[in-house]
């Protein structure tokens, strides 16, 4: 708040120095406390309000409920208040398309520029308005369409986070029963800041608010009191356009009792710098002489020098439940401003070789809030962390809530780059997308085609002649040079196949460690990236191979498929990684593989499997294999093999002889019944 506490300055009072007229400092903004946590407890905080309403016969489900954000900053707290909102209706049996969230901008702000920084603007629960209660003149304000004011629509939530402290107060004094004005005078001015003194006076006309200075001159025997004025306006005019129904948040630095006045807590300082904390709101005088109205009110501190967070419910003659009280007091303490600067100083604190299990406890202690992801993010982007399974799926489950907090305008724009890396490094490339659109990172974005199956989308996003470039404009001449590769017979919507290349070898390495994938499929065990490498390197020099790296393009790459052909026939395998079971994508894959084997001429797939592999074993009757009553002689005895012929049904005898041609023709080692051709091992089944 500011300290250019006098109203007037006539020609004779003392002077009032510029930096007293602009005595700011270090305040707050909706973005400070900016976390999903806050906008969850206040979103039920507002619900509460609105289903007591509800339950006493004064809510209309077909009236929008409003939502007024008098300080909405980038519109970061706006647009998750805004969903935790919609939730919390749902829970309540609320009509969730009744909220309606208008973004009160000061004059003269751009209002389109901030929609669409804001990244609500294509919603159709928001709207933006230039108006501010503390400064609009007596017309009516109209809150949304389809409101009626005078309290003839539902009750109005308004929420001032970081709003009071941008208004100067009006600085007074109580001492030995007189009412004090207080003027502010610079001693000394210094590179680093000014020395004030206050000079006092008997204030002899009448203030803004006759009942509180009759109430301090009560209470207080000398202390230093600072009036609100702009507040208190602000609030008067809510209570006029709701009709007296209104539910007030604000969250600030400031006191909230006699008590702490009494204290000196509302003293102002005696040296002053342009990073001084600013001056405490008083928000005992807005409770004060809103609840001789009749309203209640709650606050919230954790710490002498924390936020405080204050509820004022108003609803004109109608008298509420206490347990109403109770309930919304619970919803708003259950997440308090100050968390999210608890947690990211601890995060700050921590050694960057701190376990990540405890930076994400304390990252989900603060509701997901980027502050306490940002002491580790520049380190981890570049190379992150080693985590278990369980862990790193935890973590990006976290980035997701982490995202949905961040802030899209320029300031943030460093922190963006690095999660959107990090998603990168994790594999989580549709987050990625997400963060790279919002800063038109056409790079960033290429990266991600690259990776997940849109290389020649890529190419395009690329400086021409840069090192990612040429490394993908190699590959896609290294693929056009494959006969058995059609890049137009590939792609299943968000699913694609693509040649298997030592591209893929650190993605195949990681999804390829459940050892299970290996024993089902008879592939080798590999004991680094490298060793993965040579075996890609191995397959692509056969040229009766055919093998391709599955890429999704959330998830990028999720397995292989690969078939070995002789003449009309091939033999045909597929796994999927574990981190993508279950989804279906090995059925999508292979026929796509069928679709790439039919141009090559290719007209039947034989296969086997284990009998116990019931996943596979479905996913391949859906692809349109039937199997056969062929067996195989020891040591391959317990395998089931089975056929797809493009020509329709195939005559099993037929099919068992084309088989062990087949088998004999790629140089496998499987013995048929009956059969004497040698097979490999690798040739064999699913994963």
């Amino acid at each position: 708040m500011s300290a250019a506490y006098a109203s007037r300055n006539e020609p004779d009072d003392v002077g009032l120095p510029a930096f007293a007229r602009s005595f700011v400092g270090a305040g707050c903004d909706a973005g400070t406390w900016a976390t999903p946590l806050l906008a969850i407890a206040w979103a039920r905080a507002i619900g509460s309000q609105w289903s007591a309403g509800r339950r006493m016969g004064h809510f209309d489900p077909r009236a929008p409920m409003p939502v007024l954000d008098l300080a909405p900053g980038d519109g970061r707290f706006g647009a998750m208040l805004l969903h935790a909102l919609r939730d919390g209706c749902e829970e309540l049996g609320l009509p969730p398309e009744g909220v309606r969230y208008i973004a009160c901008l000061p004059e003269g702000a751009d209002i389109a520029q901030w929609k669409e920084a804001s990244g609500l603007a294509g919603d159709a629960s928001f709207e933006a308005v230039a108006w501010d209660p503390s400064t609009a003149e007596a017309h009516p304000f109209p809150v949304c369409r389809g409101y009626a004011p005078q309290g003839r629509g539902n009750a109005v939530a308004v929420v001032a986070q970081g709003y009071l402290q941008q208004f100067p107060g009006e600085l007074r004094g109580v001492h030995e029963g007189q009412w004090l004005e207080g003027r502010v005078s610079a001693l000394a001015t210094k590179d680093d800041g000014s020395e004030v003194e206050y000079l006092w006076r008997p204030s002899h006309d009448g203030d803004d608010a006759p009942l509180l200075r009759d109430r301090y001159l009560r209470v207080l025997g000398s202390a230093c009191v600072t009036l609100p004025l702009a507040g208190l306006k602000a609030l008067r005019r809510i209570a006029a356009m709701s009709g007296g129904r209104f539910l007030w948040l604000a969250a600030d630095r400031g006191v909230d009792t006699e008590e702490r006045i009494r204290l000196g807590e509302l003293t102002p300082p005696e040296w002053w710098t342009a990073d001084s904390p600013s001056l405490p709101v008083n928000f005992h005088a807005l409770s004060f002489e809103q609840t001789r109205h009749g309203a209640w009110s709650h606050h919230r501190r954790l710490g002498r020098d924390g936020a405080i967070v204050q509820a004022i419910w108003r609803h004109d003659g109608v008298s509420h439940d206490e347990k109403d009280y109770e309930r919304l007091a619970r919803h708003l303490d259950a997440g308090h401003p100050d968390d999210v600067g608890v947690a990211a100083y601890l995060a700050q604190a921590l050694d960057a070789a701190a376990s990540p299990s405890l930076r994400l406890s304390l990252l989900r202690l603060s509701g997901h809030a980027p502050e306490v992801l940002a002491p580790v993010l520049e380190i981890w982007s570049e190379t992150p962390p080693p985590l278990e399974d369980v862990e790193r799926e935890a973590w990006c489950l976290a980035l997701d809530a982490v995202w949905a907090g961040t802030s899209h305008t320029p300031a943030w724009a460093t922190f963006r780059r690095r999660l959107a890396t990090l998603a990168t490094q994790w594999r989580r490339f549709a987050l990625a997308r997400a963060i790279f659109v919002v800063d038109r990172d056409r790079h960033g974005l290429a990266l991600c085609d690259a990776a997940t199956g849109y290389p020649a989308r890529a190419l395009a996003d690329l400086d021409h002649g840069s090192s990612t470039h040429i490394q993908v404009s190699a590959r896609l001449d290294r693929w056009r040079a494959l006969a058995w590769y059609r890049a137009e017979l590939a792609r299943d919507d968000d699913l694609a196949i693509e040649p298997l290349g030592i591209e893929h070898a650190e993605d195949l390495f990681g999804q390829y460690r459940d050892p299970q994938i290996g024993i089902l499929t008879r592939l080798p065990d590999f004991a680094s990236v490298e060793a993965v490498g040579e075996w890609i390197v191995t397959q692509a020099n056969q040229a009766a191979r055919m093998s391709y790296a599955v890429q999704h393009e959330a998830r990028g790459f999720v397995g292989v498929v690969s078939l070995h052909v002789a003449g009309d026939a091939g033999y045909f395998y597929f796994w999927i990684g574990c981190d993508h079971q279950g989804r279906g994508y090995g059925r999508r894959a292979g026929q796509l593989l069928r679709a790439q084997a039919r141009a090559r001429g290719v007209r039947r797939l034989f296969t086997s499997v284990y009998p116990a592999n019931h996943r596979s074993r479905e996913a391949l009757g859906t692809m349109g294999f039937v199997e056969l009553a062929t067996r195989a002689m020891a040591p391959d005895d317990d395998l089931i093999f089975l056929v797809a012929d493009s020509a329709g049904k195939a005559d099993p005898k037929l099919s068992e002889a084309r088989l062990a041609l087949l088998l004999g023709a790629i140089g496998s080692r499987i013995n048929l019944v009956g059969n004497a051709a040698p097979v490999e091992l690798e040739d064999c089944v699913h994963g």
